[in-house]
């Protein structure tokens, strides 16, 4: 049976799991039915301006860009 730590010590993986892309957590709540005004309630922000939310509007706007930016990425890349 493997010894006990009576210390406290909480063990730390080595590695952390990977963040999700902002892209990635949006389309999760949206895929679940949620509304922009709800996604953007979490209180998301840009790189260019880290200390802002952006409103519901302005996260549709980014999304929507940012789907038509990685459809057409995908649309160029060749087959495997």
């Amino acid at each position: 049976m493997p010894r006990r730590s009576t210390k406290g010590e909480a063990s730390t993986p080595d590695r952390w799991p990977r963040v999700p892309d902002m892209f990635d957590v949006i389309t999760y709540f949206l895929d679940r039915g949620e509304s922009y005004t709800v996604v953007a309630s979490i209180g998301f922000a840009t790189k260019e301006n880290p200390g802002k939310a952006l409103t519901a509007r302005a996260l549709k706007l980014w999304y929507e860009a940012e789907l038509d930016r990685r459809t057409a990425v995908k649309k160029a890349m060749p087959n495997r």
